[in-house]
């Protein structure tokens, strides 16, 4: 039996984080309903992979890794995530930095936030096939994370 699609897929690019990720803190995440971590390594040559792959398997209902075999850039790390939040069904996606530049309390506080806003049954990612609507999608989910960091920085978490 398949597990059901997640609401929600918080895509984390990395590229050699060895010495940035606290991949404790990331635990909180994983006891949330319908949220999915999706871990994307962009060719690191540091231990990143081995550390994501040991963190994953700890929380397998929870998160995946994905592993680029060389450095991209950020950008095509998110899309790579992004591609996968479409092949899981996710209502709704974003991407948040392995570093947590954007504190854990203000992605949860996000992530309610946009549970708040949004019309019962409606997802936010109906846009299977149009590129344009991805690109739009996209171009947003970017701009609310700047502004979640942008918040933190003014309180001085970041």
């Amino acid at each position: 039996m398949m597990s059901p699609a997640p609401k929600t897929v918080l895509i984390v690019p990395c590229y050699n984080e060895e010495r940035r990720l606290r991949l404790s803190e990331w635990a909180p995440l994983g006891v949330q309903a319908g949220l999915h971590l999706v871990f994307v390594d962009d060719g690191s040559q540091d231990a990143t992979s081995a550390l994501l792959d040991a963190f994953c398997r700890e929380h397998s209902a929870c998160c995946q890794a994905i592993h680029r075999p060389k450095n991209a850039g950020k950008g095509e790390a998110i899309r790579q995530g992004m591609l996968s939040a479409i092949q899981q069904q996710a209502e709704m996606a974003g991407y948040v930095d392995a570093d947590l530049a954007t504190p854990i309390p203000e992605v949860l506080r996000l992530l309610q936030v946009f549970e708040g806003v949004r019309p019962q049954g409606v997802p936010l990612l109906p846009w299977a096939d149009q590129a344009e609507s991805k690109r739009a999608v996209l171009d947003l989910l970017r701009a609310v994370m700047d502004l979640a960091y942008l918040t933190a920085a003014r309180r001085g978490a970041a």
